[in-house]
């Protein structure tokens, strides 16, 4: 079993920690809206990511995202959900922007949801 495991990050001083605790074999400092894999993945996670863009650039990532993978894992908090001040101030990439519910994953046919407390988790297969 072959397992590649890379990782996007957008900020340089996490990009900096991240590297040196040699968390991920490759790690690409990139805004992940720009970021374009060079390869096919049989899943890409995105664990918190999609509320920090707005939904015109989560629905492009999402759509762009599902040409690069056989499956597609997002975890996003329910609905908006104000970020921190504390976050903002290390980190103005932290910043929440959107808010997403489950049905704004209705457009793609294969979406399965998963509901929690605080957060949902969305299985998207590419085809």
């Amino acid at each position: 079993l072959k397992v590649r495991i890379d990782g996007v990050e957008v900020n340089k001083q996490n990009y900096e920690a991240l590297i040196l605790k040699n968390v991920y074999p490759t790690l690409y400092l990139a805004d992940i809206r720009k970021f374009k894999p060079a390869v096919k993945y049989d899943l890409i996670v995105m664990a918190d990511v999609i509320e920090h863009m707005s939904k015109k650039d989560g629905y492009k990532l999402v759509d762009r995202l599902l040409k690069s993978c056989k499956h597609l894992l997002i975890t996003t908090p329910m609905g908006f959900m104000k970020q921190a001040e504390y976050f903002i101030k290390h980190n103005k990439y932290e910043k929440h922007v959107s808010g997403w519910l489950p049905e704004d994953f209705k457009k793609y046919k294969k979406a399965k949801i998963r509901l929690f407390s605080k957060v949902f988790l969305v299985r998207i297969d590419a085809k």
